[in-house]
């Protein structure tokens, strides 16, 4: 068996315990389409396999199985994924014995965990286990260059599965040792960063995919850790790590971002005993005031619901916390915690318009981050039926917002707003299309009026004979309207203001000679 084929049946085996039903039900739909269905593969490197099945589209992780998508828009591996799986696998190695490894794992792993040779073992400890860590970040050293950038791809592909083999067999420790060897390759990662101080272009280039493989294994082991129970063993070792993930906090390090959301996912879904918080809340406040030390006590006292306090520990850096922010308005809503949303939605509404206007350094980085937030105050509308934060966030975060709540104005049949909108804005686009149009008429013609103006204005400014014809029959359909009105000696100062400004214009001035713009 090839170390991919390794890494792959590792990853099914452990991701997919066959004790779950759910699991095994998908699992075997997903052997029906593999078997009866064809498979059209759209894309394909070492990282992402694309494929087309039974009309939808997979898009299989094969770094690591649980962040695989399918348009099917199931929540977890759908049986998409498994058929997409089991056809990628297939590949390269038969599947019956992956389907035996697969049934026979767990009662393995119960065999071994009989009491008879628990008590012949010795408990494991978490000291122990970055022990064993160190150990293995030893034996991944030799030979390797460490000024080589290649060095920051192998942390995953080599010294982190390499832990992941020394991983106790029981399922809760299992979890928990993979949980902590990437939070410990990641420690090592960021201290080689550190070490060489990489310029932005070489992090983007050659770091932070290698990066993510490494936050996203964390915190899909953790989500999985969530719906287990913890023994004694299990508790002792969380308890014994909290200074360890503590140390996430160390405000000299790099990928300060990435270290405090991977502090939160943590103590979010692991650590979640009162008692660990309100000691964890104890050890920050005695600490010196950082801001990752701030925004770390600021979460731990919004996992306990001490709304007020959190608010006030950020209330000196909260334009550089809103990135961080995202994640736990997203967490309120997906527990459905809405009145607490409601309260943190009006807050951070307070600081969201300067911060797209200040802190990002590209236009789309400000769409980017105003996407996240428009989404998050859509989802509660959604919820609640309470557009008032909605339209809210739309109008603080405009220019940014304009696509959003152009378009929310319009199917919502606030055209006149719309048409305000539009022209407030300069939006850039020479026609709209016709449907747009139509609909504008047939709620009010008036509606069209400063559109027209608008698109007359840029088709002439393109100083085309082909623009100035298209210009020129706009021009008609805006006489039409305007003495519809009677506003007849508007429209002849309208068109006395244009002749002037286009008098260079020669083709244009032209046009209009020979038509009948300027009779009324």
């Amino acid at each position: 068996m090839s170390s991919f084929s390794d890494h792959l049946q590792h990853q099914f085996i452990h991701h997919f315990p066959y004790s779950d039903a759910r699991y095994r039900m998908n699992a075997q739909a997903g052997l029906d389409l593999y078997r009866t269905h064809s498979f059209f593969i759209l894309h394909n490197d070492e990282q992402i396999l694309n494929v087309k099945i039974d009309s939808f589209y997979v898009e299989l992780n094969k770094q690591l199985l649980p962040e695989s998508t399918c348009s099917c828009q199931h929540n977890g591996f759908c049986e998409h994924c498994f058929a997409a799986f089991f056809y990628m696998y297939s590949l390269i190695e038969p599947l019956a014995p992956l389907f035996k490894e697969w049934r026979n794992h767990e009662k393995a792993a119960l065999t071994m965990l009989s009491a008879k040779q628990v008590l012949k073992k010795p408990k494991a400890t978490f000291q122990e286990w970055r022990q064993t860590f160190e150990e293995q970040y030893t034996l991944f050293m030799q030979g390797r260059n460490e000024n080589d950038r290649s060095i920051y791809h192998e942390y995953y592909q080599y010294y982190y599965r390499a832990l992941v083999k020394k991983a106790p067999e029981h399922p809760v420790l299992y979890a928990l040792f993979c949980m902590y060897g990437a939070v410990h390759t990641f420690y090592k990662l960021s201290a080689q960063l550190q070490a060489h101080q990489l310029s932005t272009n070489i992090e983007e280039s050659f770091v932070y995919s290698h990066v993510y493989k490494i936050t996203n294994e964390i915190y899909a082991t953790a989500d999985s850790l969530k719906q287990m129970k913890y023994d004694g063993d299990a508790l002792s070792i969380i308890e014994d790590s909290i200074p360890y993930i503590r140390e996430l906090l160390h405000k000299d390090m790099p990928l300060q971002y990435e270290r405090i959301e991977i502090y939160r996912v943590i103590w979010q879904k692991i650590f979640t005993l009162e008692k660990w918080r309100k000691t964890e809340e104890s050890k920050l406040k005695a600490k010196y005031g950082s801001f990752i030390n701030n925004t770390a006590l600021s979460y731990l006292l919004f996992l306990q619901e001490k709304d007020g306090e959190a608010k006030d520990r950020l209330s000196d850096e909260t334009l550089q916390t809103i990135p961080y922010l995202i994640p736990w308005l997203n967490d309120l809503l997906h527990e459905k915690e809405t009145d607490r949303f409601a309260q943190w939605g009006s807050y951070i509404m307070t600081y969201i318009g300067d911060y797209v206007r200040t802190v990002p350094t590209t236009y789309q980085g400000s769409r980017n981050m105003v996407s996240m937030i428009v989404n998050l105050f859509q989802h509660y509308k959604d919820l609640t039926n309470d557009q008032t934060l909605y339209i809210e966030a739309l109008q603080t975060l405009l220019p940014y917002s304009f696509i959003e709540y152009s378009d929310f104005l319009y199917a919502s049949d606030q055209l006149k707003k719309w048409v305000e909108l539009q022209v407030l804005l300069q939006y850039d686009s020479i026609k709209y299309d016709e449907q747009t149009i139509e609909a504008l008429k047939q709620k009010d013609e008036k509606l069209v009026i400063p559109l027209y103006h608008q698109m007359i204005s840029k088709l002439i400014y393109e100083k085309k004979k082909s623009s100035y014809q298209e210009a020129y029959i706009y021009l008609q359909e805006l006489k039409r309207l305007y003495l519809q009105m009677n506003r007849s000696l508007l429209w002849e100062h309208y068109m006395e203001e244009l002749a002037i400004k286009t008098k260079k214009q020669r083709s244009f001035q032209q046009l209009l000679e020979k038509g009948d713009l300027l009779n009324v």
